[in-house]
């Protein structure tokens, strides 16, 4: 799911005029749904030069671990804020059973959702959105 920033306008951070969207990609892996934060164009193309502290809430699961790539992390992994390295940043979550993940990122320049669809019954789950 991709939501719309703020940060319409031509400057250092946005030099070709091109809208900073917040996109979130869920994928599995070892049976959790990990969750790719990204800062990207209205194209999709990455924006690996923008910064921003992203916040991420979770519900029908558990928010396990968020970060960045970063060599130095000063917030850890067991927050739920993080910065962006290189305009990218990852959150683990473990399911409830109850139900669809939802996923929400918040940052000063937008923010983003997606939902999880997940069944508890074996790990099943259906295609990610």
């Amino acid at each position: 799911m991709i939501c719309m920033g703020d940060n319409d306008s031509v400057g250092e951070d946005n030099p070709y005029g091109q809208p900073t969207v917040q996109t979130l990609n869920a994928l599995q892996q070892h049976g959790l749904p990990y969750v790719r934060l990204r800062y990207t164009d209205g194209q999709g193309a990455l924006k690996p030069l923008t910064r921003g502290l992203i916040h991420v809430s979770v519900k029908g699961g558990t928010l396990l671990g968020l970060g960045n790539g970063c060599p130095y992390n000063d917030t850890g992994y067991l927050t739920s804020s993080t910065d962006t390295y290189y305009g990218e940043a990852l959150a683990i979550v473990r399911p409830d059973g109850s139900g669809p993940v939802q996923v929400a990122a918040e940052s000063p320049l937008g923010s983003a959702q997606t939902e999880i669809p997940w069944r508890e019954e074996g790990n099943d789950h259906e295609s990610y959105r």
